[in-house]
């Protein structure tokens, strides 16, 4: 449900339009890029364009970059990495979405992110995934955060889910901030 009876700009309105990447992943909805081929751990102030899947298999961090995500983009948390993104804005533009973060193992660090246009903005895989959202504004997805059948292990602390306008394609809103289905023995610090 869209929390406002008039639509809020969205990011695709706000930076997308002249959008003009500094660094562009991936060559179309198909295209995987390993981080480890970049030859470099991180991103700074950048404007980035990502297509088809980025797979983190070396450590690697994201600060205070605008993201253009591609149609079906996702970036995939392999095991045993660290993925961290600080002050960041990822959003798509057109009448389909992103995936979102895919997280089949290692550590994840989100804080103060806006997070827009995904169909799962954070889909936890294992129970071998450690996930920490802090401070993110996550609007516009149709799943904030989901897990299916795991032992899911994270921290959600003063996270807003929100929708501000119908999402890309729909005409409808979000459908649901945080999903876990079946996950037993899980360990969720909460804090509103």
């Amino acid at each position: 449900m869209v929390n406002d009876a008039q639509a809020q700009p969205t990011l695709c309105n706000q930076i997308g339009g002249n959008f003009v990447p500094d660094i562009t992943i991936g060559a179309n909805e198909f295209s995987t890029t390993l981080s480890s081929s970049l030859g470099i751990t991180n991103w700074n102030n950048k404007k980035v364009a990502i297509n088809g899947t980025f797979v983190i298999n070396s450590n690697f961090q994201i600060n205070y970059c605008n993201l253009l995500m591609g149609k079906n983009a996702m970036i995939r948390i392999e095991p045993g990495m660290a993925f961290s993104s600080f002050f960041s804005k990822y959003f798509h533009c057109g009448e389909n979405r992103w995936t979102g973060f895919v997280t089949i193992g290692g550590n994840s660090t989100f804080f103060f992110n806006h997070i827009e246009d995904a169909s799962t903005a954070f889909d936890i895989k294992t129970s071998n995934a450690s996930v920490f959202l802090v401070g993110n504004y996550i609007n516009r997805n149709i799943i904030g955060l989901n897990a299916k059948g795991i032992a899911v292990n994270a921290i959600l602390a003063h996270n807003q889910f929100d929708c501000t306008a119908p999402l890309n394609g729909f005409s409808f809103g979000s459908l649901v901030g945080v999903q876990l289905l079946h996950c037993p023995s899980s360990a969720i610090g909460l804090t509103i």
